[in-house]
C-alpha cells in the first residue's frame, strides 16, 4: 500500500505541469492574436518555457522578435532585429 501512495505522489506534479500548459493559447490563436494587434509576417512562432515568442513586422514594418503572454496573447515584451 505505501509504493501506491507515494507513485501517486511522484506523478502529481507531472499532472500538474499538464494542466497548465492546458491553459496556453494554441498556435493558431496567438497567429490571430498578434495580427489583430497589427503584426505581420509572423513566422518562428514557437513555445519554448511556458512562453510563445515569435519574429514579425510591427505596424511600423520595423522586424521585432516578440515575447507573447501564454494565455492572453498578449506582448509581454520584444526588440527590434
Amino acid at each position: 500500500m505505501k509504493k501506491i501512495a507515494s507513485l501517486t505522489l511522484a506523478r502529481a506534479p507531472g499532472v500538474s505541469a499538464v494542466v497548465a500548459a492546458q491553459d496556453a493559447l494554441f498556435e493558431h490563436q496567438v497567429q490571430a492574436s498578434l495580427e489583430q494587434q497589427g503584426y505581420t509576417k509572423v513566422r518562428e512562432l514557437d513555445f519554448r518555457n511556458d512562453v510563445w515568442t515569435a519574429k514579425a513586422r510591427s505596424a511600423d514594418g520595423q522586424k521585432v522578435t516578440l515575447r507573447i503572454d501564454p494565455e492572453t496573447g498578449r506582448i509581454m515584451g520584444g526588440d527590434k532585429r
